[in-house]
């Protein structure tokens, strides 16, 4: 059977066709071996005509009789996330780009000039939220140290009544009975001078010794120091576990906490004297009033007794105004602290909006350079240097894409 009419060749190939540049010979050699032998088996009684050919290498092509469309499995539409004008383009249509590859550039002078005034705006915010921090710190500093203040103030008052009442009521009964009342109370005033001394000398000894622990104290937190020092040393050369470290860090933070503590009992006892020594002035004081007032009463006791009439007025009074004080800075001071906290709030609040501002500014910047999302070939391109594009930030916009990438390396042939 020669190879001329191909009668006994197979009549049909199938739909579905490789096109084989490399291998066509082969596919060939196979075809015309599978020709001959069936026809060799057909033509048994026939002679058989021996025809010689020279092989040749090239393309093996089949055609096929349909139509349809060739497209890509896999494309890809790239829109800009940013509106702009087009500054620069990289690539043009049918450039095969790499994914990642820069595709065009976006004028970014605006994204630029808003991404300077939201690092401004950053700035300005911390420095608010510093200065509120720092007016919420000396408002509550300030608001603990004019409390007790007014309210010393008021106790003293109250105490200042008391002692007035006791005093008018002691003076208000006989001449005698209020004379030697004012003697008896005299001699107590003078025994409760002579107490409160006793309790000074008491208090200046629990000093000495708050002294003495508050040196034994620091000599332990020294060693506690040193100790820390060495073991942080011994760690960075390795010498030493981290436990080690650790736990020669706890030592140190409790000799730390107790040198404080040994501290502030030596400054509460330095206070506890001077109020002692305050104690004794005012016994002095009032030894020496209730001196005068022996004589006072003991010349006139109508005088005395007006007097002390406008002493407990005058106390009472006084108690009122620490009152009213009292009130007035716990009110002054928790507006100031809600102003203080609410300003603070604020100033917290703009400086989020201040970064969130900033970090969009620096993701619209990134996206003013388009780059490729997949390797491919630029099949489609519909725009030039100047050209404004609308951006599809997001991807919920309805923005045309710029250009369109395909993988030509996988087709598909749709036929009808």
């Amino acid at each position: 059977c020669a190879p001329k009419s191909y009668s006994c060749a197979p009549k049909s190939y199938g739909r579905s066709i490789t096109a084989m540049k490399n291998g066509g010979v082969l596919v060939l050699v196979a075809i015309l071996l599978s020709t001959v032998i069936s026809c060799n088996r057909d033509k048994k009684k026939e002679k058989p005509t021996e025809k010689t050919e020279m092989v040749r290498h090239g393309e093996f092509v089949v055609k096929i009789r349909e139509t349809g469309s060739l497209e890509p499995r896999l494309f890809v539409e790239v829109k800009s996330n940013v509106s702009g004008q087009v500054k620069q383009l990289f690539v043009k249509e049918g450039d095969y780009v790499e994914k990642d590859q820069e595709l065009l550039k976006i004028d970014d002078d605006k994204v630029l000039q808003r991404k300077k005034q939201a690092e401004a705006r950053l700035e300005s915010s911390q420095a608010s939220v510093e200065q509120s921090q720092l007016q919420t710190f000396l408002t509550g500093k300030g608001r603990s140290s004019d409390i007790l203040q007014y309210e010393n103030s008021l106790e003293s008052a109250k105490a200042a009544l008391a002692s007035t009442k006791a005093t008018a009521l002691q003076q208000l009964s006989s001449a005698k009975t209020d004379i030697e009342s004012t003697k008896n109370l005299l001699e107590q005033d003078r025994i409760t001078l002579s107490q409160t001394k006793i309790t000074l000398q008491q208090a200046e000894l629990q000093l000495d010794q708050n002294k003495s622990n508050e040196a034994s104290v620091k000599i332990e937190l020294d060693n506690a120091r040193a100790e820390y020092d060495r073991s942080k040393d011994l760690y960075e050369k390795k010498f030493v576990s981290k436990k080690s470290l650790e736990d020669a860090e706890l030592r140190f933070s409790r000799a730390e906490s107790a040198y404080e503590s040994a501290q502030k009992n030596v400054i509460s006892q330095v206070k506890s004297i001077e109020s002692q020594q305050q104690n004794i002035d005012a016994r002095k004081r009032a030894i020496e009033n209730r001196q005068a007032t022996l004589r006072l009463i003991e010349q006139n006791l109508g005088t005395i007794q007006t007097s002390q009439e406008a002493s407990t007025k005058q106390a009472i009074a006084n108690l009122k105004n620490a009152k009213i004080r009292l009130q007035q800075a716990i009110e002054t001071i928790e507006e100031q602290t809600a102003m203080s906290l609410t300003a603070e709030a604020q100033a917290q609040s703009g400086l989020i909006q201040a970064e969130t501002t900033l970090q969009d500014n620096i993701i619209d910047l990134d996206w003013t350079v388009v780059k490729a999302p997949l390797s491919g070939r630029i099949t489609r391109m519909s725009l030039e240097a100047g050209d404004s594009v609308m951006g599809a930030r997001g991807g919920y916009s309805q923005a045309p894409p710029v250009l369109t990438i395909s993988d030509l390396s996988n087709m598909e042939a749709t036929t009808r």
